[in-house]
């Protein structure tokens, strides 16, 4: 990743430790002071910390405690020496009743915790009541995907469409920041291969070479359907116009996370198919390797996870004639017996 760096970068980082330092001296005088309210504190907490994470991950921390935990807590006017067990209880049962799931509670509960984590290194609090919380229950849920049937009835009816190339890369099991990234250099004809390197940013429809972690970096063997496909598309550019990325609008800019999402959804629901997002395509990718006979690993490798236990608990299903397999199975050694 240091490669990345350029002259610039590293001047900035220096001057982004220095006033680290600078700022928790700051910190700390400020929140001496007892009557220091939570909500003011967690603000100034993300923001001190905000070199050291992702810009993604910054930017979904932003959002969590800009919009929910800060409003929150500023209204109940709890201080940060005062933050009880039950006061972040009643907050997580608030969210709940105002149509928040138990997934996304977590989130903000790792947002409360690390910060409250944090008071406590720098002495501004004895213990951190985060850690004692009751958390709701979490609800696995469940990502539709499709069968090779139903994927190829897809590419039929979006084939006319500019949102094609990403249809084409999610089923390839690319993430929809990933694919919306993929240009033309990044694909090798001739070796029959594709490069994931990049991504482009959700929240600033930027170029960013900081990827989910290092196994996201990977070079994928198209299959010659695919390979097809896309030779196609470059061959007509219809909205390509600047042949840069795969995938552009008609002015030849490329298009943002939200505005394929929307668009996938509404094709989707033109004709008809079978519910499914963006994401459901990459599970339909990972359910075709697994079910097609290849390990766990390949699929890990393949998807660029960082971990074989998120492909495992994430991605990978039997599919209905897979337990209808495993049914024959049994039944048939049963009465082998009997």
């Amino acid at each position: 990743m240091y490669d990345k760096f350029n002259k610039q970068n590293l001047i900035e980082l220096v001057v982004s430790l220095s006033m680290e330092n600078t700022n928790l001296k700051k910190s700390v005088e400020q929140y001496n002071n007892s009557n220091t309210l939570f909500s003011n504190y967690i603000i100034d907490w993300l923001e001190l910390h905000k070199h050291k994470i992702a810009s993604t991950t910054y930017n979904g921390y932003y959002n969590i405690i800009h919009n929910h935990i800060y409003p929150y807590f500023k209204e109940k006017n709890i201080s940060l020496s005062a933050l009880s067990i039950l006061d972040i209880e009643k907050y997580y049962s608030y969210k709940i009743g105002k149509g928040l799931s138990s997934n996304t509670i977590k989130k903000h509960h790792a947002n409360i915790n690390k910060s409250l984590n944090y008071a406590v290194k720098i002495q501004l609090i004895d213990k951190n009541p985060a850690t004692l919380v009751d958390l709701p229950p979490i609800k696995k849920s469940y990502i539709s995907y499709y069968n090779l049937t139903e994927l190829i009835k897809l590419f039929y009816h979006f084939r006319d469409y500019n949102i094609y190339p990403i249809v084409l890369l999610c089923s390839l099991g690319l993430r929809r920041s990933e694919a919306l990234a993929v240009k033309w250099s990044d694909i090798d004809f001739d070796k029959k291969t594709i490069t994931i390197d990049k991504k482009i940013n959700p929240i600033t429809n930027k170029l960013d070479y900081t990827l989910k972690s290092n196994s996201s970096y990977r070079v994928i063997t198209l299959p010659e359907f695919f390979i097809n496909e896309f030779l196609n598309i470059r061959n007509s550019c219809i909205y390509n116009k600047d042949k840069n990325f795969i995938a552009t609008n008609k002015n030849g800019d490329n298009l943002s996370c939200s505005s394929i999402s929307h668009s996938f959804l509404y094709y989707i629901n033109h004709y008809n198919l079978k519910p499914i997002t963006l994401k459901g395509l990459r599970h339909t990718c990972a359910t075709i390797i697994s079910n097609s006979g290849f390990n766990l690993k390949y699929v890990q490798e393949w998807l660029g996870h960082s971990t074989i236990t998120i492909t495992a608990n994430t991605y990978t299903h039997i599919n209905m004639s897979d337990k209808k397999k495993v049914a024959y199975t049994l039944d048939k050694n049963i009465n082998s017996i009997y």
